[in-house]
């Protein structure tokens, strides 16, 4: 990205260069069954963030509980998380408390006569301690238990139209994943995921 210099109204950008900006997130979850309809989860992750030469380090976590209501004929679930509950990022000599964040959602599943075909559906809202709260809508095709297909729309994503996509594979303990999301002017960023399941 090219640096800028702000002069009066106007962004000065000739002799300024550039810089480059990137960021990295190293998580462990652990979750287990808490009752008959609820289960519960912990995240502790290390989240390293780079810009203009200058880093920072913080270590962080997640809560969050989901509930099965068990009603006859739909396959419903609903959680609530609250994410990056503590850590402070300093870059240079500034210290910037995480976005501190509260969500709820739901999930809906059909599931294909063949028993490995399914579609999701999910709703969530999130409420940020530094920003305008929004909602976020999806879905995703699992096919033959093994490769999804996805789309979504992020209202909070203000850079762009809100719209992305993905794809994902999965296998008896490991899975991967991939979406690739429009970010306007600033371009495209893609993100790829693996996970390994231990339970498996």
């Amino acid at each position: 990205m090219k640096k800028t210099e702000i002069s009066g109204d106007n962004p000065v950008t000739a002799g300024l260069g550039e810089f480059d900006a990137d960021d990295m997130s190293l998580a462990f979850s652990f979750g287990r069954r808490l009752g008959e309809k609820i289960d519960g989860g912990i995240t502790v992750k290390y989240v390293r963030e780079s810009i203009a030469g200058y880093d920072g380090a913080v270590i962080s976590g997640d809560l969050g509980v989901k509930y099965y209501p068990q009603i006859a004929g739909y396959d419903l679930e609903f959680g609530v998380a609250a994410r990056n509950i503590v850590g402070d990022l300093k870059l240079d000599e500034d210290e910037n408390p995480l976005p501190r964040q509260f969500a709820a959602g739901a999930l809906y599943t059909t599931v294909g006569k063949n028993k490995t075909d399914r579609v999701y559906l999910t709703a969530d809202g999130v409420y940020s301690n530094d920003a305008d709260a929004y909602y976020a809508i999806g879905c995703e095709y699992l096919y033959k238990g093994i490769i999804s297909l996805r789309a979504g729309y992020n209202d909070d994503m203000e850079a762009d139209d809100g719209f992305t996509l993905g794809f994902g594979m999965r296998g008896k303990s490991l899975s991967v994943d991939y979406s690739v999301i429009s970010a306007g002017n600033l371009g495209d960023y893609q993100r790829l995921s693996l996970t390994y399941d231990f339970g498996s």
